[in-house]
């Protein structure tokens, strides 16, 4: 991933430098004053989408659901918000994974893979949100139990907008690499609940999101 030193002292302070940021990306988390918690993400995610109330769960409007302990073992994220939206006649589920370390940030692939769906197809997409530009996405076809359902998922990472795990950790990696102390990232995914939901219906649905993510969460989310 580094080209070929020029000189003997640069080849060692190099592999310095890259062996101390990869030993903090190893050890999960970058050294930082204080760090978001779940209630803090449940304060800052959105729980209204213009058009679309917020269906309660056991705590309220926290959220409508938790994710299974297995989960949060699995990723050791800053928390894990999970919200569905309806408007009566269609529903959205929505995640948010938010971390500052890499290894929270596994392909989505092998979630919905363990949850019984196959995918007949992964493609890369975008979505327009306005005031917030376009953001790139992958969309996953998939179907199990007998149902077919859509899904998009994105990340915010430090370097913006990206649609891919791989290049969410190269980023944070230069960030370590580079030294900054904050890397920050979140995970989004949206997924119908509802039958007979199209793409364009559920990227409309993004970005209504993510316009009120924004308001909501001062720029965070």
């Amino acid at each position: 991933m580094t080209r070929g030193p020029r000189s003997r002292a640069f080849g060692v302070g190099s592999c310095l430098i890259v062996a101390g940021a990869l030993c903090l990306l190893g050890n999960g988390r970058a050294a930082t004053v204080k760090k978001l918690d779940e209630s803090g993400m449940q304060r800052l995610a959105p729980q209204s989408v213009p058009g679309y109330r917020m269906i309660p769960g056991p705590e309220g409007l926290a959220y409508t659901y938790r994710m299974p302990q297995s989960t949060y073992d699995a990723l050791k994220p800053f928390g894990i918000v999970a919200r569905q939206f309806t408007n009566g006649n269609q529903t959205f589920d929505v995640v948010l994974v938010t971390s500052d370390s890499h290894e929270s940030f596994h392909d989505p692939k092998i979630c919905f893979s363990a949850q019984g769906w196959n995918f007949k197809s992964l493609s890369d997409d975008t979505v327009a949100v306005p005031g917030r530009g376009t953001i790139p996405m992958t969309v996953a076809d998939m179907t199990g139990d007998h149902q077919e359902a859509l899904a998009a998922y994105f990340y915010r990472g430090p370097a913006g907008f990206v649609s891919n795990p791989k290049v969410l950790q190269l980023d944070m990696f230069k960030e370590v690499l580079f030294g900054r102390k904050s890397i920050d990232s979140t995970f989004y995914r949206f997924m119908p609940s509802s039958a007979n939901v199209s793409l364009d219906q559920l990227k409309s649905f993004i970005a209504a999101y993510m316009v009120s993510a924004e308001r909501q969460s001062g720029g965070f989310y």
